[in-house]
């Protein structure tokens, strides 16, 4: 069974669920890029509501968003630096 990873369309803007294999291909790969969930999240010092936005796209539960802060928020999804 082939490995399967999250890829956009490129023609579309899509994200699409595809063989892995399919992204070395320079036919059937030839549409999609890997996709970059990072891609998606809002700056560090984006808004309140950027990133409550983006913490419910990501499942975190609507009182769960509510109760924190933009920057604890922001703490749950970017990697802290040492």
């Amino acid at each position: 069974m082939p490995d399967f990873v999250d890829a956009v369309a490129k023609s579309t803007g899509e994200k699409q669920v595809i063989p892995a294999h399919w992204l070395d291909d320079p036919v059937l790969g030839a549409d999609f890029e890997p996709y970059d969930e990072r891609a998606d999240m809002p700056a560090r010092n984006a808004s309140k509501a950027d990133w409550a936005a983006y913490a419910s796209s990501q499942g975190l539960p609507p009182e769960q968003v509510e109760s924190l802060s933009r920057d604890e928020l922001a703490t749950i999804y970017v990697p802290q630096e040492d």
